[in-house]
């Protein structure tokens, strides 16, 4: 069991559920997308080549910075 966490760890989330997580959030499909796609050409890597071990820490930031420039697509009562 513990190396099976282990190993989902270092793999990179699927489109599935990164479509599921900006769901979740209130943003819709086409920023999941761009999202899965941006961080698919990184490997899942920062700009320092460390695995994205986090990467919802690092979607939130997404969202985030997308909440800050068109604060209508953003659904307020997600959260």
């Amino acid at each position: 069991m513990k190396n099976q966490r282990l190993v989902k760890q270092n793999q990179p989330p699927t489109i599935k559920e990164v479509k599921i997580y900006f769901s979740q959030k209130g943003m819709p499909e086409s920023e999941a997308i761009n999202f899965y796609r941006f961080n698919e050409k990184r490997k899942w890597k920062t700009k320092n080549e460390i695995f994205l071990k986090k990467w919802k820490d690092f979607a939130y930031r997404w969202i985030a910075a997308i909440m800050q420039d068109q604060k209508l697509l953003f659904d307020r009562r997600i959260h």
